[in-house]
């Protein structure tokens, strides 16, 4: 009975030093051997280039712009890409421009243009390369330029313009919203105006 007590005795005392030290082998062997099931990299949505691009520039994704004038018209301007000016700290310059002019009179205008200039001082818009204007009222505009008052909800293009409506083909050489008594904004083609009458 002593004899079988004395070797389970030393039985277990063997095992506590081995087993310790094939438990260390082990995890030296996991930690070793073991690789990674995925590629880190790979799951970065973000290339390197991208993330110097936009540390190194100051622009902010889908910005969007609204407001309301002193005569209760709204205007909200959309862009996929904005970024202060380089050359006008005060002023910002936007890619892929949607804006929405709500005037209280109740007909709508939306333009888009590839890009714009903000003014910050005077509170200008300028949409280049190449505006559409459409109004709720049927009339689509098409022209090189568009400078629009964030203040009054008026606008004026650079130069000529080739419009629709139900009238038919309009075409001048310059186009202006102004804002008449009362609040009322009418649309007004100017310098060589031609209609072809579309009955």
């Amino acid at each position: 009975m002593l004899r079988a007590d004395n070797r389970y005795s030393r039985l277990v005392v063997w095992l506590k030093i081995i087993l310790p030290i094939v438990g260390l082998v082990l995890l030296s062997l996991l930690f070793l051997v073991a690789r990674p099931a995925t590629d880190v990299q790979s799951t970065i949505p973000y290339a390197k280039v991208e993330i110097d691009e936009i540390v190194a520039d100051q622009r902010i994704s889908a910005p969007t712009h609204s407001g309301v004038t002193a005569d209760g018209d709204a205007i909200e301007f959309k862009a996929k890409l904005a970024a202060p000016s380089p050359d006008k700290p005060d002023s910002i310059t936007s890619e892929g421009i949607s804006a929405r002019i709500d005037l209280k009179g109740g007909t709508t205008i939306s333009l888009t243009a590839p890009q714009a200039s903000v003014d910050g001082p005077t509170q200008t818009a300028r949409l280049s390369g190449g505006v559409e204007v459409n109004t709720s009222t049927g009339v689509m505009v098409r022209t090189d330029a568009v400078t629009t008052s964030l203040e009054t909800a008026t606008l004026v293009t650079d130069g000529p313009v080739e419009a629709t409506s139900s009238l038919g083909q309009i075409t001048a050489g310059q186009m202006t919203l102004i804002q008449q008594n009362r609040g009322v904004h009418v649309l007004v083609f100017q310098n060589g105006v031609r209609v072809i009458y579309q009955p």
